[in-house]
């Protein structure tokens, strides 16, 4: 019996007639010879390439690029896919790359007809700014809601309780009424000289657990807030009885000197209902 003829390794290509190598059926990328430095190069150079890139955009807001610098049919791409894809991606595919925000807007017809369009490119998370461009080219009013707006809960004690003086400032500025709970037994509440209660930290059990209403507020809307608290009010972290740590009006402790202690009434409407019996 003659010997049988070793078997072809899997992955080389086999041998056609006439001695030559068959067609490599592997994508063009995957026929080079790279070595791990050359990956490292690679990545450095893209990393300067998004430093120059995030200089550009200090100096400018979008820049506006035709989607595809040319059209083809169908049976065009068919013939030459990978060069014609190539050329269709020359004013996109660094996007993702550089990680640019991008949105595409219609822009009327090439001259045979066909459909054309623009290219907005930002830096990443500039999607408000290309949506706004964006409802501008095509006349369009921009109402564009990016998914739920991101709030804040705030915790209050007093003149922002519903029904009280300034409880309007919250409504005004975006904000909704959440639950009513109580902080944790570290902190007591003054009806300080100028009328205003003011709610002290104080040590562990060394307080009372007060009323409290959780409001939440867009996150924008705290800016606004600060500027309207005055001294000794503030606003930082207040304990609550479930454990939780929520943003609410707290009082500078010097200012509870001589101010008049009402942690006994639990709040400040229980005080304000004491006053009034």
């Amino acid at each position: 019996m003659g010997r049988r003829a070793p078997r072809r390794p899997r992955g080389l290509p086999a041998r056609a007639r006439g001695g030559r190598a068959a067609a490599d059926p592997r994508h063009p990328a995957q026929r080079g010879s790279f070595a791990a430095t050359d990956a490292f190069r690679a990545q450095h150079r893209l990393r300067e390439l998004r430093a120059a890139t995030a200089r550009l955009f200090e100096r400018i807001d979008v820049l506006a690029l035709p989607t595809v610098p040319t059209t083809y049919t169908i049976d065009e791409i068919a013939a030459e896919p990978l060069r014609r894809n190539a050329i269709l991606g020359r004013y996109t595919q660094f996007a993702n790359l550089l990680d640019l925000a991008v949105l595409t807007v219609p822009n009327g017809h090439t001259p045979d007809g066909r459909p054309a369009s623009l290219s907005l490119i930002g830096p990443a998370f500039a999607e408000p700014t290309l949506l706004a461009l964006g409802a501008a080219l095509l006349g369009e009013a921009h109402a564009v809601h990016l998914g739920k707006t991101q709030d804040v809960e705030l915790a209050v004690v007093g003149h922002h309780l519903r029904g009280e003086a300034r409880n309007g400032e919250l409504v005004a500025l975006g904000g909704r009424y959440a639950r009513t709970t109580r902080t944790a037994d570290c902190y007591r509440l003054y009806r300080l000289p100028s009328g205003v209660p003011g709610l002290v930290r104080a040590g562990a059990g060394e307080g009372a657990p007060i009323e409290v209403e959780i409001w939440r507020l867009p996150a924008a809307a705290l800016g606004p807030l600060l500027g309207s608290v005055a001294a000794p009010l503030s606003i930082g972290y207040v304990s609550t009885v479930d454990g939780a740590s929520v943003q609410g009006f707290l009082c500078e402790a010097y200012a509870a000197a001589g101010a008049q202690d009402i942690t006994a009434g639990g709040g400040w409407r229980a005080h304000r209902q004491e006053e009034g019996s």
